[in-house]
């Protein structure tokens, strides 16, 4: 229903020809085999944009490179179909609608001990269908997962990792995942420079202000509710430690 790929070859091997195709540097896949699903992929080292922006100069430097990877992904129009063997799907409101129950399934009865009844959950749900219902129509490619975890640094440049869930959607998607970013903190002042960046160049500024808005909104819905299942249901109690950051979000 999230329309991810799981740890499909074929799908990592097609979004890195696309994203690179794009313009933008990814591991290149030196070969590969499909049945057996294994892949020998470029190194691009270790030096992550989480570990290197080390000053606010340096942060808004290697973030203003990361912007520049987002405006390559958002330069060229984008549909759902096949593409290098995988066929790539839509972000749909279905999918939005799927990751958001998190919220309601793992973070609700974590935070607040107790479960959300079925009348409040469809309530909740026809709210969520009302605002989706707002968003500009799918129409770039969309990475879904790029923070500074996912990008490495190579001299004046960004390389981009964890894409193999790549799909049609809103540019403003990834615009949130870089600015409010769950796993560390973001200087306030690079961070709404980074935005208006993202608005002033969008080409319907006005739409990308509304899918901003939306999709901040149920991103940071989905990984309260991620977060919490991955403490509760698997063990990995450190994830309760990023609540609060992103809390602060809404």
């Amino acid at each position: 229903l999230v329309r991810g790929s799981g740890n499909s070859i074929v799908a990592y091997t097609a979004a890195s020809r696309i994203l690179s195709g794009l313009g933008l540097i990814v591991p290149r896949v030196i070969d590969s085999d499909s049945e057996t699903g294994f892949a020998i992929i470029e190194d691009l080292g270790s030096e992550r944009v989480a570990d290197a922006a080390s000053s606010r100069m340096r942060e808004a430097e290697l973030y203003h490179l990361a912007a520049d990877s987002l405006d390559l992904l958002r330069s060229q129009p984008a549909s759902a179909g096949r593409h290098h063997g995988w066929y790539f799907q839509t972000y749909d409101r279905l999918a939005y609608r799927t990751e958001v129950e998190l919220l309601v399934d793992w973070y609700i009865p974590h935070r607040f001990e107790r479960r959300v009844d079925d009348i409040k959950r469809h309530r909740l749900d026809e709210a969520w269908c009302s605002v989706f219902g707002d968003l500009s129509p799918p129409r770039h490619y969309c990475h879904r997962d790029y923070h500074a975890e996912n990008l490495m640094v190579l001299g004046h440049q960004i390389g981009v990792l964890d894409f193999q869930d790549l799909m049609v959607g809103q540019a403003a998607y990834d615009w949130v995942s870089l600015i409010e970013a769950a796993r560390r903190d973001l200087d306030k002042g690079l961070a709404e420079d980074l935005y208006l960046r993202g608005y002033q160049c969008a080409d319907d500024p006005a739409a990308f202000r509304r899918d901003y808005a939306i999709l901040a909104a149920q991103r940071n819905a989905k990984i309260l509710g991620l977060f919490a299942r991955l403490a509760q249901r698997d063990g990995k109690k450190r994830y309760l430690s990023l609540l609060d950051r992103v809390e602060r979000f809404f």
